[in-house]
């Protein structure tokens, strides 16, 4: 889903929420192209606190034992609005629960609880809405010492006036990936 944001022939309706579109629909592969934007509620990102449509949290966990380097994920979360876009025919919704080749803002950042904040065991933050990384953490059989280095990367899909958009019709109507 590509962001496009001059074309002249699309006009705004309702105040930019609802957009006429072209669209192009081949049935015989049930591939499906759609332009515009239409969405009736959004998210807030947990790290930034971005409204987006779309975004997917990492959180990784790197340290060393004598001369190994260990990395390991601790979390993915993935989460979507539901969102679609309108030719005036109705409203073709998009399925991106999975993700998908998105244009995203992405954030990053590395921090580690230091020493003293280890010791006492205060989860680490990330951005300006309380997203914390906790003490104790453990994946599987793996246990990630708190004195870890963790590392944070957000991705969001941000509206945007005009979206593109690819893909194949699922089995609950909504255009997946390719």
């Amino acid at each position: 889903i590509q962001p496009m944001s001059h074309l002249s022939s699309i006009q705004s309706i309702l105040g930019g929420q609802i957009l006429k579109l072209q669209a192009l629909l081949t049935l015989a592969q049930l591939q499906v192209q759609v332009l515009g934007f239409f969405a009736p509620q959004l998210l807030t990102s947990p790290v930034t606190g971005t409204p987006c449509l779309y975004y997917d949290v990492a959180v990784s966990a790197h340290w060393k034992v004598g001369d190994s380097t260990h990395t390991q994920r601790v979390t993915d979360e993935k989460l979507s609005a539901p969102f679609g876009v309108d030719d005036g025919s109705g409203t073709a919704w998009i399925d991106a629960a999975k993700g998908g080749d998105f244009e995203t803002k992405q954030w990053r950042k590395k921090q580690s609880r230091g020493l003293m904040n280890a010791f006492t065991g205060k989860p680490l933050t990330f951005g300006d809405h309380g997203f914390t990384v906790p003490t104790g953490i453990r994946v599987g059989l793996v246990h990630v010492p708190d004195s870890a280095e963790f590392e944070v990367v957000e991705r969001v899909l941000e509206p945007a006036p005009f979206f593109f958009a690819n893909g194949k019709l699922n089995e609950q109507g909504k255009i997946g990936s390719p």
